[in-house]
């Protein structure tokens, strides 16, 4: 049974999905540079969150929670995809 160009591909999306969910980098500061702010010591760390999801989904989010609705007005109860974060964190002890 062929079921290409059906409702049912209409209906149903293959949502098989890779997320690059976070990648982080620490680093200690020199002490000469955090007793110039009066700590002990210091680092810095940088993280990046949701930065890539590969995937043939149709979709906006392949894990987007669908709850039910007919055939015409089905939709991802309004889930936008996890958004892009940078972060950068300072530690410094005293």
């Amino acid at each position: 049974m062929q079921t290409s160009g059906t409702l049912v591909d209409f209906v149903i999306n293959d949502a098989t999905f890779a997320r690059l969910r976070e990648v982080s980098l620490g680093v200690d500061v020199p002490e000469s540079w955090a007793r110039r702010f009066g700590g002990r010591s210091a680092s810095i760390n940088f993280a990046g969150r949701n930065l890539h999801t590969w995937t043939d989904y149709t979709g906006l989010d392949p894990e987007a929670m669908f709850l039910g609705g007919s055939i015409a007005f089905q939709f991802e109860q309004n889930q936008v995809p996890h958004p892009v974060h940078f972060v950068t964190t300072i530690n410094l002890n005293f």
